[in-house]
């Protein structure tokens, strides 16, 4: 089993890593629409670069951040919500949006038993209503020891890009996730997300 340690910073290197191809992927697409509207790419750079960070951002459920995201949320949250359309891109950003959450939690000081823990139990249950009552209780449990724990899955579940469709069970208490990511125990990073660039 991997220890704590190894978990958080595999964990938090994919949501920063998958943050950054996201950006500068929305960088590229936001001066292309640009050149295609025959507008200035070269003097709309800095706000294509400021756009496309407030979507990462935005995607990853941050805090805006500065005047820029706070003036542009309505449209920041327009150009997020445009990703859903994106099959494959959305497979890639529920796989790093769950990385980051286990990271948090794992940091906030969650338990992780030999077979399960609450954050394991809370992504179990997202496609049986049967449950419904159990996952409320671990989201419950999960926000008490850190209240961003579960922000990027929440911030991509209401944008509409967590692919719950992607998440099966396998037996005992592993995980599937249609990025490839295998998580039991924790997460093994893939280089899947890598693949966001293509994916735009």
């Amino acid at each position: 089993m991997f220890g704590d340690d190894y978990l958080k910073q595999i964990c938090s290197a994919t949501g920063n890593e998958a943050k950054m191809a996201l950006a500068l992927s929305l960088v590229k697409r936001y001066a292309n629409e640009a050149g295609r509207r025959s507008q200035s790419v070269a003097e709309n750079q800095d706000e294509f670069f400021a756009l496309a960070a407030g979507v990462a951002n935005r995607i990853f459920g941050e805090v805006p951040s500065n005047d820029f995201q706070k003036e542009h949320a309505d449209t920041i949250t327009a150009r997020a919500k445009e990703l859903a359309e994106n099959h494959a891109l959305c497979k890639i950003l529920s796989g790093a949006g769950y990385n980051v959450s286990y990271s948090r939690y794992l940091i906030a000081g969650g338990s992780r038993g030999m077979f399960s823990n609450d954050f394991l139990t809370y992504i179990r249950t997202f496609n049986d209503p049967a449950h419904e009552h159990v996952r409320e209780k671990m989201r419950s449990s999960i926000l008490k020891i850190g209240s961003t724990i579960l922000a990027p899955i929440d911030a991509m579940v209401t944008l509409g890009i967590f692919d719950r469709s992607g998440i099966t069970l396998t037996k005992k208490t592993s995980i599937r996730l249609s990025t490839n990511m295998r998580l039991s125990q924790g997460s093994h990073l893939s280089n899947s997300y890598v693949d966001i660039g293509s994916s735009l």
